[in-house]
């Protein structure tokens, strides 16, 4: 499972998808918040999470931020501000 995910969101990132990558990974924080889990179940999401912070991870992000990636769509928190 770990493995899994890590492979999917370094697949995100490369093709540019930061958001959908930002999304799975607040879901997993969010289920490690809302949910009481096993020791295994901790670790595993852990790992997941930790996996956002590999060199791998952090270069594709990069990438992408820079606009250098297959698609530059950045996922941003903040709502576009119409101009008046």
């Amino acid at each position: 499972m770990i493995s899994f995910f890590e492979r999917i969101n370094l697949n995100l990132l490369d093709q540019g998808e930061v958001g959908k990558a930002v999304e799975i990974l607040k879901k997993f924080k969010g289920t490690m918040e809302d949910m009481v889990m096993k020791d295994k179940q901790i670790f595993a999401i852990r790992r997941i999470l930790e996996s956002a912070t590999s060199q791998p991870s952090v270069k594709l992000l990069g990438k992408a931020m820079l606009g250098t990636g297959k698609r530059t769509p950045i996922y941003s928190p903040i709502p576009s501000i119409p101009h008046r």
